[in-house]
């Protein structure tokens, strides 16, 4: 029997996060499941997480065809995202009182 509360797409059994570089000025995506480090970047969170979990997937299949085992899924699954910071409002206010 399937475990109903189970993920249907493998992929979500492994946690993944995007978070801002300021360093390379992109959102990167990271899976230590599979990748040592940031795999991929993109202007935005949701294009470094769709082709992060597109890698995932590309992983997954590789070790089924390869016939390696998959790694254990570790952690908490799902996904986190750590946008960009945003101005201060100290310093957004400061930059409003400056002449043009």
């Amino acid at each position: 029997k399937k475990n109903p509360s189970a993920p249907s797409n493998p992929v979500d059994l492994y946690p993944q996060q995007v978070a801002w570089s300021a360093d390379d000025g992109a959102f990167i995506g990271f899976c230590p499941a599979f990748f040592c480090g940031g795999v991929c970047h993109a202007t935005n969170p949701v294009s470094a997480l769709r082709t992060l979990r597109q890698l995932i997937a590309g992983e997954i299949e590789r070790y089924r065809t390869e016939g390696i085992p998959l790694p254990r899924p570790g952690g908490r699954s799902g996904v986190t995202v750590k946008a960009r910071p945003q101005a201060s409002t100290t310093s957004a206010r400061k930059r409003q009182a400056l002449p043009a």
